[in-house]
């Protein structure tokens, strides 16, 4: 396709010496900003404001999920505590509650045992 348009910008004196430099790796200005539009990334123009925006709504949903998990985890604590009297946990209590109930099976068969040694001493 015959290339009919032409296209007029205006820059700075720095910035047209930027082009020029950039340029020289090309055999035109030209073949250099055809070849930049080509390559252009939209994700990467953005605005940075708008990058700082989205940066910014993400960091709030992440604080609401922080502190959604910060409030279970309190819960969990709580729950946990209600398990405790006087500092001592009512698991530890069960544990105990079980060792009782062994000791007194045992308890009833030595009394079982020294009531048999009794009536074979009377």
């Amino acid at each position: 396709m015959a290339k009919t348009k032409q296209l007029n910008i205006r820059v700075t004196p720095e910035e047209q010496q930027a082009i020029k430099t950039k340029a020289a790796e090309y055999p035109s200005i030209t073949a250099l900003i055809l070849d930049a539009i080509q390559d252009f990334d939209t994700q990467k123009g953005r605005n940075a404001i708008d990058r700082m925006i989205e940066f910014a709504q993400a960091a709030q949903k992440f604080e609401v999920a922080q502190t959604r998990i910060g409030t279970n985890v309190n819960q969990i604590a709580h729950a946990l505590n209600l398990y405790q009297y006087n500092h001592v946990s009512l698991v530890d209590i069960k544990t105990v509650e079980v060792a009782i109930v062994e000791c007194n099976k045992l308890n009833k068969e030595i009394i079982k045992s020294l009531r048999r040694i009794i009536d074979l001493t009377s």
